[in-house]
């Protein structure tokens, strides 16, 4: 299940409009763009360096299925800050796999 570590640097002194900036993306929901604080992530000072354990979950899987997976490991998921920074190191993976980071959580208001 872990595939490989890889080390990114998290620069804390961008916001997160700027770290989604920085990944060029081609796309980017609204949520993401009103630069609202996210619950518990996006925080610290400086430029840190951290090692992400990428985990390969060969099925489909819920949300908690993953989580606890995660957990069985012995690994915290990662946060948005996270996935900005890896997103970084390595731009086209997220073309050729799916790749998520479930340690930020924030709510998205639908049009009803």
């Amino acid at each position: 299940m872990l595939d490989e570590v890889v080390t990114v640097r998290i620069d804390y002194s961008l916001n997160m409009e700027q770290m989604i900036l920085a990944g060029g993306y081609d796309h980017v929901g609204p949520f993401l763009r009103n630069n609202e604080p996210i619950q518990g992530k996006v925080q610290g000072s400086g430029i840190v360096t951290a090692n992400l354990v990428l985990v390969h979950i060969d099925r489909i899987i819920s949300t908690d299925g993953a989580l606890s997976a995660i957990q069985d490991l012995k690994l915290l998921p990662a946060g948005i800050e996270h996935l900005l920074a890896f997103v970084l190191e390595q731009p086209d993976l997220q073309r050729q796999i799916f790749i998520a980071a479930l340690g930020s959580v924030w709510q998205c208001a639908t049009d009803s």
